[in-house]
């Protein structure tokens, strides 16, 4: 009986964690190719290769420099760049 009580306990913590909203792969050709500009513009050293939709709407598109540094800049869904790292 105990071991089903802490089986139940385990399943039900478990089950409930990480299941908010999560970032979302998006190819770089999907990414609107204004943004994807604007951030080579933004970063003309680096090489852009992965993207993201965050949970609140805005991409994020990550690169590495030529140093191997990596770089990131993050849109709001109208473009506009909020965030360069």
């Amino acid at each position: 009986m105990r071991y089903a009580a802490m089986f139940l306990l385990t399943m039900t913590l478990g089950c409930g964690a990480g299941s908010g909203p999560k970032n979302v792969t998006v190819q770089l050709d999907r990414v609107p190719s204004a943004m994807l500009d604007r951030a080579k513009q933004e970063l003309p050293d680096v090489k852009f290769d992965t993207a993201w939709r965050l949970p609140n709407g805005n991409y994020e598109l990550r690169g590495k420099n030529k140093r191997g540094k990596i770089r990131e800049v993050e849109f709001n869904p109208t473009g506009e760049v909020v965030e360069i790292e």
